[in-house]
């Protein structure tokens, strides 16, 4: 059995090799590394202009519609020069979305995310830092035709850049999916330390931020399925 790459995965990672390697140069890294957000908005457009932006994510919303192994083959080489800012983190979004989305939620989230018009994140981990889904304790309250949002964060990538963050809480027993954009009414975004300067981390406090229902994400499969294996696609 051949477990090697295929001619054209070998040239995509080529590519990919050439362009970081001129893109992210250890000083222009070290200069992100250094700010409050390790996000460069030109170094952001030049992967969406390649294509790296919607690499994984369907034709049909303007993506790649790449495999994992060709991603990997990318993401070798955006780890060969610590490629600083949301990647990671809109990956993982993008790839929830796609799996828990409807067909309208897909088209308002992912043709954008593969444009390179907007990033995202994943809002997973809590006090206890637990992976596991079941570990989730934040609550949504159901008020009318809204989900309201009280409680906190913790550990979320990229959050102070994300244009929107997938808040992953509870709905009774069950868990929720619920997208909330930047700039909502009553959360909070505090930058907390980490050891890798080129994501940085956040802790979000929700006051009160409603939601909603109709945004909620999940309406085509399980929530728990969908946030599993969107987080094996990212990680």
């Amino acid at each position: 059995m051949d477990f090697d790459l295929t001619k054209a995965q070998k040239l995509l990672q080529q590519s990919a090799r050439d362009f970081f390697s001129r893109e992210c140069k250890p000083e222009r890294v070290r200069e992100l590394m250094a700010t409050e957000t390790a996000f460069d908005e030109s170094l952001w457009q030049a992967m969406a202009d390649q294509g790296f932006t919607g690499l994984t994510i369907p034709e049909e919303y303007g993506g790649l519609g790449l495999s994992l192994v060709d991603l990997i083959a990318v993401a070798e080489e955006m780890g060969r020069v610590c490629l600083p800012g949301p990647f990671l983190s809109t990956l993982w979004a993008a790839s929830l979305i796609e799996r828990a989305g409807n067909e309208g939620q897909c088209k308002q989230y992912l043709e954008p995310i593969s444009a390179g018009e907007i990033k995202a994140t994943v809002a997973l981990l809590e006090d206890s830092a637990d992976w596991n889904p079941e570990a989730v304790q934040l609550r949504s309250e159901k008020d009318g035709k809204e989900y309201r949002l009280r409680g906190a964060k913790h550990f979320v990538t990229d959050a102070a850049v994300a244009d929107v963050i997938v808040v992953v809480a509870r709905d009774g027993n069950d868990l929720v999916l619920l997208p909330v954009e930047k700039g909502a009414a009553g959360m909070k975004i505090t930058a907390t330390p980490g050891i890798d300067a080129t994501r940085k981390l956040y802790a979000i406090e929700f006051d009160n931020v409603a939601v909603p229902q109709s945004n909620a994400l999940a309406f085509t499969t399980k929530t728990k399925e969908a946030l599993e294996a969107a987080t094996d696609a990212a990680t």
